[in-house]
């Protein structure tokens, strides 16, 4: 029965993935998206239980202020009103114009509040940079950093000596923060464009490949799982054979008949010009006049090297070569 239930729930999440995060990126800020959306409707509310913050009722206002905005880039991007970077943008940019004004705020009203309170608002601010980091929205991390900085300095500096909220060591530490943090953004951004722009330039790689060759992906992938695996596992061919169409099926037969034609061919030829050869040997020679190496006649007649080094030493005896000889020259004589 459990097992059952986070069946379903995983399936409906999957889906739910599926219908607005397509792509991986994507997911990654769905995910961000979500556990931010929790994170604001989950504390958010303790301030109203005097669990979190000054029990006091205009920045009770605020913080219902706050879980508004939550709700609403919510609504608006599962009603598809917003893109996900727009709802996370609405998100984290409001929450940070909404932290800005209650922090100068409490820096004008130093007697609402205490050093702790303008700590746990200094730290809701900086994770609205935070998130934006991590669902890496481009250029949003520079203006919230670019309304924090100055908030951060109006808290420590405005307020009369002694009664300031921000004391010297939060301002240092936030203000550092803030700026290392943006410029995580920054790096992460341009190596996000980068990897964006080398999967685009493997896109079209493959496109101009399988354009070149007349076919599909899957096509090509069946291909080279034949190609890597032995000559003689049917099950490999009939794999591949059965993932082609009937034109591609078509083709790869006249190529083999074409093949075969010409093989014959060959083999003709050296037979008649060398009759003590035995059919191996002539195959083997066929293709060391084609310039095959060692290495390569053994992977194409599926024999081992050594095998096909004994073959090549009975063909110079029977042609009466002596080591220095090439054998190459003397067969195409």
């Amino acid at each position: 029965m459990t097992f059952n239930f986070f069946s379903i729930i995983r399936n409906r999440a999957d889906r739910f993935y599926q219908c607005f995060a397509p792509t991986r990126l994507d997911r990654i800020r769905l995910t961000v998206f979500i556990v931010s959306d929790m994170m604001v409707l989950c504390i958010m509310p303790l301030h109203f239980f005097g669990l979190l913050g000054m029990p006091l009722i205009h920045l009770q206002g605020i913080t219902l202020v706050f879980i508004l905005l939550s709700l609403v880039s919510t609504v608006l991007f599962l009603f598809k009103r917003l893109s996900l970077v727009g709802a996370i943008n609405l998100l984290c940019i409001g929450g940070q114009c909404i932290q800005t004004f209650r922090i100068v705020l409490l820096s004008l009203h130093p007697e609402w509040a205490n050093s702790d309170v303008m700590t746990e608002n200094l730290l809701i601010s900086f994770l609205t940079l935070f998130v934006l980091v991590i669902a890496v929205i481009p250029k949003s991390p520079i203006l919230v950093t670019a309304l924090e900085l100055p908030t951060i300095a109006f808290a420590h500096f405005a307020p009369p000596s002694g009664q300031t909220l921000c004391n010297s060591h939060l301002f240092l530490i936030f203000s550092s923060i803030q700026v290392f943090c943006c410029l995580m953004a920054v790096v992460s951004q341009y190596a996000l464009s980068r990897l964006q722009q080398e999967r685009n330039e493997y896109k079209d790689t493959q496109g101009d490949l399988l354009k070149a060759f007349g076919v599909d992906k899957q096509e090509l992938v069946a291909f080279l799982q034949v190609w890597k695996s032995s000559p003689n596992n049917q099950t490999e061919w009939k794999r591949f054979l059965s993932r082609l169409d009937a034109k591609a099926q078509s083709r790869i037969v006249m190529a083999a008949r074409m093949l075969e034609k010409e093989e014959k061919a060959n083999v003709g030829s050296v037979s008649a010009r060398f009759p003590m050869l035995t059919p191996t040997e002539v195959k083997v020679a066929c293709l060391v006049i084609d310039g095959k190496t060692k290495r390569e006649i053994a992977g194409i007649l599926n024999k081992t090297e050594s095998n096909i080094g004994t073959v090549r030493i009975n063909i110079r005896r029977k042609l009466g070569l002596s080591a220095s000889d090439d054998l190459r020259e003397e067969l195409r004589k």
